[in-house]
């Protein structure tokens, strides 16, 4: 185990970056035929009974060269003010009118280059046309571009736009053209007008409604074959995803500068309706993903970023996406066409409506419009997760699936494959995420759900579609949910209770709350562990760790990992097989070493030794352990306090026979080092 994974900041310091699976990049206007794919790289996923969602690509066991080298996403707007003083996030529309900027390719970049084009923008004609060509004169409602190009595949259309409350109108603040470094080269004549609706982007734009404050800018996907009202809802289906991954960015980007105490108290909470009462445990991010740790958090966010992004750009790895609709006369070879699929994504970028999605024939479909078209809109949304790449801790870098293998029974032996997905048709509609992000056995054991809920796709989608449906609707209006008047429990030294005061005589403090505070165990193992109640100061509550496996708690990576925080000194001697205690930040009177995996049996942590926590052999007390350490010495594991150099040049050979050895030759984690004193210390 490396000393490196044990370290995530405020900010959640794991470095992640998340990428898209290499796939083939279609050589012209034309998809790779995917029916003509082995079938064993499709691995088709169940859905009911005979019903196929979509073809999924098999998972290889290389990272494509992609993930590794791709840029972190850029941070995605958010509203001014979105954030209060004690840490809410309001989701609220100001009355004033809000611009999106929505972009899209001039002429598909797979078409021969072209010199001339024409748009109709809310009625407007834009002609765009490449340096050289001679200029007509404009006819009336007509303006003419020409760009400083010969190509127009390097340039695109982008619009300003606002869409007007309780008016099925749509308000054009600017219609320009932009090179392919996003600077204008030239704008229509006649802007700042309100027009009806007339392209189904234009259409998709005033069925979402009124633009919401900070909302990104976006690049609609190229249009293959979904013609007229097939156009305007699979147009409205990404509108929506943008919206919904934005949304999910606007809660977990600000979160990074908070303290991780703070970030745990906010997983747990659900989000708050108008009236101040707590929307329920849906709009919470625990209900998704399970409980809160500093390594899920880095790895969530950064998916939902990287996604964000994607749908912004329209691109995939510099693949433009598409969205096609192929029927049987016009792509008869189609795994649409020739399948059972609902959609298909096996190729990277496009992303197949198969006919089967737009029938409600099929008795598991919802028979009213309105559940039918979220459905619809959740399926488009499910399949632009795929292809997509994360680094979780402890397991590496794993492409998202529908169909990811996890045990279960009190062994954690019995194996499922079980299709994960939502069924917006099957009550409850969420089951599969809220398995992953819950699941425990009569053990307490989760069995690998939560690493297995950080790469199952539609854990993200379905949290995203959820959070993002209830704020548009105005379900939820805040988020976090904040007590009223949230006040730490009266009670001390019990379950749920603050925590004991130390006698240093007696007592040894325990958990983070500080060196002052402990708990006593009744029984269980309880631990005094900080806790935030609102926007106060943090509290010591004794915690059971068999509830939440947090500071102070033992720990064991890959055995028994922490909830909240990493484990430390369970790689004691090097072997991950030693016994550790969870920590965020790990406090001087915590050892963080297996003590007597040190120096054998009996040795104990000094919680008050000198400078910080130390392990000392049995029989060893404050007073020889604080003369032995003014004096330049330390106790060797036959508890003799001895002058030499504990490590380094001069210090006696390890017990492997190594000579001048280091704190790891004597058997130290990775994160202690020898000081100036030749004694090993602790390095964080």
């Amino acid at each position: 185990m490396s000393a490196s994974r044990k370290f995530f900041g405020p900010s959640g310091g794991l470095a992640i970056v998340i990428g898209l699976a290499t796939g083939c990049t279609p050589p012209d206007e034309s998809e790779p035929d995917f029916a003509s794919t082995d079938a064993s790289a499709r691995g088709a996923e169940v859905h009911g009974d005979d019903d196929l969602m979509c073809e999924e690509p098999k998972e290889s066991d290389e990272v494509p060269r992609e993930v590794l080298l791709r840029p972190p996403a850029p941070p995605a707007p958010v509203a001014p003010g979105a954030w209060t003083r004690g840490g809410q996030l309001h989701f609220d529309v100001p009355v004033s009118r809000e611009i999106v900027t929505v972009y899209e390719h001039l002429i598909d970049p797979d078409d021969e280059a072209t010199r001339e084009v024409t748009h109709d923008v809310g009625g407007h004609k834009l002609t765009v046309l490449a340096s050289g060509q001679s200029q007509p004169s404009p006819l009336p409602g007509q303006t003419i571009v020409v760009v400083p190009g010969r190509d127009l595949r390097d340039f695109r259309l982008a619009l300003d736009l606002s869409v007007l409350a309780d008016q099925d109108e749509i308000w054009f603040e600017d219609i320009r053209v932009e090179d392919i470094e996003g600077r204008a080269v030239g704008h229509a004549d006649q802007t700042n007008f309100a027009a009806e609706p007339l392209t189904c982007g234009e259409q998709a734009l005033v069925r979402f409604g009124e633009i919401p404050a900070g909302m990104p800018s976006f690049t609609w996907p190229i249009n293959k074959n979904c013609l007229d009202a097939k156009c305007l809802q699979v147009r409205t289906a990404y509108v929506e995803a943008v919206h919904a991954t934005w949304r999910m960015t606007q809660m977990l980007d600000p979160l990074a500068d908070f303290p991780s105490y703070s970030r745990s108290w906010a997983w747990d909470q659900p989000a708050a309706t108008a009236d101040a009462m707590p929307a329920g445990s849906r709009t919470s991010l625990r209900y998704y993903f399970g409980s809160y740790r500093d390594d899920r958090y880095g790895t969530i966010r950064e998916l939902y970023r990287d996604h964000l992004n994607v749908l912004r750009s329209g691109r995939m790895d510099g693949i433009d996406l598409r969205l096609k609709c192929p029927t049987e006369t016009s792509h008869p070879g189609n795994a649409c066409i020739t399948g059972s699929s609902w959609a298909h994504h096996s190729v990277k970028g496009w992303i197949n409506i198969c006919p089967r999605l737009w029938s409600r024939l099929d008795t598991f479909y919802p028979t009213d419009e309105e559940s039918w078209l979220s459905w619809f809109n959740h399926t488009v949304a499910h399949e632009f997760f795929h292809h997509h790449w994360v680094q979780i801790n402890g397991v590496g870098w794993r492409m998202l699936q529908d169909v990811v293998a996890h045990r279960h029974g009190n062994a954690c032996t019995n194996i499922s494959t079980e299709t994960m997905i939502s069924q917006p048709g099957a009550d409850p509609y969420d089951a599969a995420p809220r398995h992953l992000g819950g699941w425990v056995n009569s053990q307490s054991e989760g069995c690998g759900h939560r690493r297995v809920a950080l790469r199952t796709l539609d854990n993200y989608n379905t949290a995203a579609r959820v959070i993002g449906e209830k704020i548009r609707r105005s379900e939820i209006v805040s988020w976090p949910y904040v007590e009223p008047t949230p006040q730490p429990p009266q009670c001390v030294g019990g379950e749920g209770c603050r925590c004991d005061e130390v006698d240093p005589t007696y007592d040894v403090p325990d958990g983070d709350a500080g060196p002052d505070s402990f708990c006593i165990d009744n029984g269980n193992d309880l631990q005094c562990m900080e806790r935030a109640f609102g926007a106060g100061n943090p509290v010591g509550i004794c915690t059971d760790c068999d509830q939440v496996r947090g500071p102070g708690c033992e720990c064991r990576d890959g055995h028994t990992p922490c909830d909240v925080g990493s484990c430390f000194g369970d790689d004691t001697r090097g072997q991950d097989m030693s016994w550790g205690r969870c920590y965020i930040e790990p406090p001087d009177y915590a050892c963080l070493v297996d003590c007597e995996e040190l120096l054998g049996s009996g040795a104990t942590c000094l919680w008050n030794h000198p400078g910080e926590a130390r392990c000392v052999p049995s029989g060893v007390g404050l007073p020889e352990a604080t003369n032995c350490w003014d004096d330049g010495g330390h106790f060797d594991g036959e508890a003799d306090c001895v002058s030499h150099p504990e490590c380094g040049v001069d210090a006696p050979d390890a017990p492997d026979g190594t000579e001048d050895p280091t704190c790891q030759d004597l058997g130290y984690p990775p994160y202690f080092m020898c000081d100036d004193s030749f004694r090993c210390v602790r390095d964080l």
